[in-house]
């Protein structure tokens, strides 16, 4: 099973990675993962454990349709997706730590189950995971900064005052 596993510093508390990956995500999701084109709730009222969605994706010229569940939800700790496509499941989990006064430490946990005959791009699946959630990390990093994903992370902000 393709697995990948990363922490990366993000220059906000907690609290403040939450509200846009967390108690936001159905709004915000689509501004950090360019192939996500939104996110329709089924489940009524805020996001929560049990949450169901409808994720609707853009790739490669076609555009599917998965629903997910939110399988944790710890505000200001843990938010955790799965998904079971009939070609693959998927699950994600993001955890946060405090990092001093005004920064967090965001895990992330990507890992995909590939069925019927995607198995055999499995190799494939495993050379891409890193760099794919990689890229999408840092934009959600972006995200939750208010800086373009371009600019460089910087731990302190009068340097990216200077910078930006």
């Amino acid at each position: 099973m393709p697995a990948h596993r990363a922490t990366y510093r993000v220059n906000r508390t907690p609290h403040q990675v939450f509200d846009v990956i967390g108690t936001n995500v159905y709004a915000n999701h689509p501004k950090w993962e360019a192939e996500v084109v939104e996110i329709r709730p089924i489940t009524p009222g805020p996001v929560r454990l049990g949450s169901e969605a409808v994720m609707v994706r853009q790739e490669r010229g076609k555009q599917s349709e998965t629903t997910y569940v939110v399988t944790a939800f710890e505000p200001d700790r843990v938010i955790a997706f799965a998904q079971d496509h009939p070609a693959m499941s998927f699950a994600l989990r993001f955890q946060l730590a405090p990092a001093g006064a005004d920064a967090s430490d965001l895990t992330i946990d990507v890992r995909i189950g590939l069925k019927g005959a995607l198995k055999l791009a499995m190799p494939l699946f495993m050379l891409q995971l890193p760099g794919r959630t990689d890229r999408i990390t840092r934009e959600m990093i972006a995200l939750v900064e208010g800086r373009s994903a371009t600019q460089p992370v910087v731990s302190n902000p009068v340097e990216a005052l200077a910078q930006g």
